[in-house]
């Protein structure tokens, strides 16, 4: 980001050439990490499973994992972990449908991260139980 043009330009493109006078120029120029590039270098798969081809939930009311499935991509399992990273739940028997739900019994109040293997790789969400 150049502050003083206000203008950004993406690295990953190419080289960001200007040409300057001599001189220190310590606070003209920044790097900035857009939230669009933060998601893209985290996540694998991106453009296979997202949020809007894939989903999962939990409901606290009715103790389910609830698997949102519009495109029907083709699912492997279902694993649910403590956030001690302890496996707490296995699904392996996996619906095709646009919206499944499976009984995972009663867990424990607090965080979980619930991992769905595909055939195209894995997505991980973090979910809270009440």
């Amino acid at each position: 980001h150049d502050k003083e043009l206000d203008f950004y330009h993406d690295l990953k493109e190419d080289d960001y050439e200007i040409f300057l006078n001599a001189g220190y120029y310590d606070s003209r120029f920044e790097i900035v990490f857009s939230e669009r590039n933060l998601n893209t270098s985290l996540t694998k798969d991106d453009d296979i499973i997202n949020e809007e081809k894939l989903d999962v939930r939990y409901s606290n009311s009715t103790d389910k994992v609830v698997l949102i499935n519009p495109h029907g991509l083709e699912v492997k399992d279902i694993q649910i972990f403590n956030i001690l990273g302890q496996h707490v739940v296995a699904i392996e028997d996996i619906k095709t449908g646009n919206f499944t739900e499976y009984n995972v019994g009663n867990l424990s109040s607090g965080p979980y991260i619930i991992k769905l293997n595909t055939v195209s790789g894995s997505v991980s969400k973090k979910v809270l139980v009440d």
